[in-house]
């Protein structure tokens, strides 16, 4: 939880594969704490991640009686401290597309980014069917960042339309970082559809 003042320079580390994180800031000098109707969010999201990857659910699970087991502190204090859905299930197995779904509340046949590879706008306007629902949909961003005075920054993998970065008539950015200047040490913008490629930026470390 942080609030305006914080933000400068600040980087969330995250070194799973396929883990995303957005901050949704309040835009008042205020902490969060002190408006109880305005808190801030911090989003984390992962790919490929099995139910069962988690020490409390192995622990409560007979199979796992006898065998060694992994250790989650921090998964396991996230939930502690939260809720477990025992019973939840994805509306679609493949990255984009379930990404897609959490950011804005709609099925993949309304949102339109039903594969991979419509994250990409060459892709998805060639033809007017996925183009428009894609265009259409609206992201809790949008809606916090538009409507609410909240401040949104991404860190980590991203796999959605570049257009999610940006309000819902196009014309001004709502995601105010999105990727790490590593060299600098510096948070940055960058309009595509990867943000903190890896690789790419210790390429850039190494060669400094």
């Amino acid at each position: 939880m942080r609030d305006k003042k914080k933000v400068k320079g600040c980087l969330c580390g995250l070194l799973l594969t396929g883990v995303g994180a957005t901050f949704l800031l309040t835009g008042s000098a205020l902490n969060a704490a002190d408006d109880p109707n305005k808190p801030n969010f911090l989003f984390i999201q992962s790919d490929q991640f099995r139910y069962d990857l988690m020490r409390f659910v192995q622990d409560s699970m007979p199979r796992y009686s006898g065998k060694t087991k992994i250790r989650t502190p921090n998964l396991d204090r996230l939930r502690s401290g939260g809720v477990y859905f025992s019973q939840a299930y994805t509306q679609c197995a493949v990255c984009g597309p379930s990404r897609a779904t959490f950011r804005t509340g709609c099925t993949v046949e309304r949102h339109g980014e039903q594969s991979n590879d419509l994250c990409d706008e060459e892709v998805y306007t060639r033809g007017s069917l996925f183009k428009n629902k894609i265009e259409a949909a609206v992201s809790f961003e949008m809606i916090l960042v538009g409507n609410k005075g909240y401040l949104a920054e991404h860190y980590g993998k991203w796999h959605m339309p570049e257009i999610f970065n940006w309000s819902e008539s196009g014309s001004t950015r709502i995601m105010t970082y999105n990727d790490y200047d590593f060299v600098n040490n510096l948070p940055k913008f960058n309009n595509t559809d990867s943000s903190l490629d890896y690789d790419k930026r210790l390429g850039e470390i190494a060669g400094s």
